[in-house]
């Protein structure tokens, strides 16, 4: 039965001071300027119909399983103390109602009558039946021509010192993997304090901050003032970091430019000219290990991975930090054509963005998107020194989750 709203705003403790007595145990306000204009029951979902013309429908299951009330959220951890198996499946609400401050109200069966509370900014927010257009999604396939060789470009002090900055440096990262922080201090461990703004600093076998120089008797290329041709970082551990930055303290070699490129424009670029040899990076898994005197890392993985709608969203590619190919005897030849050939389209300057690092600057890059490379340079000739560090994917989308409460920005679909 479909009510407006006119005749759903009478039910029993509606009011605008209800509406604001009873919080959605979510510290995001969920500010909406669309508000809800009629409901109607049905068998099993409640529909609302929007001012704007939507429609949502939603479970009562669902509804039931979300209250925020104090007796279903804890009230300050604000998880969830409802236990979903004390209601029946199919529970459906014996009353349903708008209060006058717009809010919804449902009325559940049984001798108490449990009363659950949903702002219409929460529910707008969280409606599972309506399209996924509000949900932003990366721009997966900018090439060099597309980007200019103009990478997105912040100040130190605006990423260090407003949210407004902070918050354009994540959106840079997850709408085109890359951007630059000019002016960081030249002092070291400045590297993981700014990224420390995004999140949690990543610690692993190099330690929390790694040192790229020259080293003696070093374990691993990139401590060498060797070529590394393009490739991510850490393929060989399970859980790959998501975002690497790198700082340049000192800079006065002969040679060693930094080369960034986006393996997704590679893939799709092979996708687009040998769809058999993109099937066989997308099925055929590899191996990569990372050994010294203490440590011997290995997993084994596709190069091209993709998510459950079928779109690329990670790729592990590193040459030189591969293991021995273990393939069926008549699959061996195919897997090199298609690695081949996709190193190629990886190698060609034309694919890729080349710079030279100065002191202060500071690169961030998405580790599952971006490729990076360097020159040779020598190290007779001056002094090379660069500070890294690594951040999980998940505090950057913490992190905008955090920049976007009490606003309207656009979500981000997680990867």
């Amino acid at each position: 039965m479909k009510h407006t709203s006119e005749e759903v705003t009478t039910g029993p403790a509606c009011g605008a001071e209800a509406d604001t007595a009873l919080g959605m145990a979510d510290l995001a306000r969920y500010e909406s300027g669309h508000h809800i204009v009629a409901l109607e029951s049905g068998k099993d979902s409640l529909k609302l119909f929007w001012n704007d013309g939507e429609v949502s429908d939603f479970h009562y299951i669902w509804l039931r399983d979300n209250c925020a009330c104090a007796s279903c959220r804890h009230p300050e951890a604000m998880e969830r103390s409802f236990d979903v198996l004390s209601v029946p499946l199919d529970i459906r609400a014996r009353e349903v109602w708008l209060t006058a401050g717009g809010s919804l109200r449902v009325r559940w069966p049984g001798a108490r009558g449990h009363v659950s509370h949903f702002t219409p900014g929460w529910l707008r927010a969280h409606c599972y039946s309506r399209s996924q257009a509000g949900v932003r999604k990366p721009k997966p396939f900018w090439g060099r021509p597309q980007l200019a060789a103009e990478i997105p470009n912040l100040s130190y002090s605006e990423v260090m010192r407003t949210d407004d900055g902070l918050e354009k440096w994540c959106r840079f990262l997850l709408d085109y993997g890359v951007a630059r922080v000019d002016g960081v201090p030249t002092e070291p461990g400045q590297v993981a304090r700014v990224a420390g703004r995004i999140g949690c600093v990543w610690s692993h076998y190099f330690g929390s901050i790694f040192n790229v120089k020259v080293v003696p008797k070093t374990d691993s290329s990139a401590y060498s003032s060797l070529c590394l041709p393009p490739h991510t970082d850490l393929p060989s551990r399970m859980q790959q970091p998501g975002f690497q930055f790198l700082h340049c303290l000192s800079n006065s070699v002969s040679g060693g430019d930094f080369i960034l490129l986006n393996s997704f424009h590679i893939a799709e670029r092979l996708r687009q000219e040998a769809p058999e040899l993109y099937e066989i990076l997308s099925t055929v898994p590899v191996e990569f290990r990372f050994t010294s005197p203490t440590v011997d890392y290995r997993c084994q993985d596709l190069i091209l991975k993709h998510d459950r709608q079928g779109e690329l969203s990670a790729v592990r590619f590193n040459s030189f930090l591969q293991s021995p190919l273990r393939v069926p005897y008549d699959a061996m030849i195919p897997f090199y054509r298609a690695y081949r050939r996709f190193l190629s389209l990886a190698s060609d300057p034309d694919n890729q963005i080349r710079m030279r690092f100065r002191a202060g600057d500071l690169m961030s890059f998405d580790n599952w998107r971006i490729l990076h490379a360097r020159t040779a340079f020598d190290p007779s000739s001056g002094l090379r020194h660069l500070q890294g560090c690594y951040l999980d994917r998940d505090e950057i989308f913490s992190r905008m989750h955090i920049l976007a409460r009490g606003s309207s920005s656009t979500m981000y679909a997680m990867q």
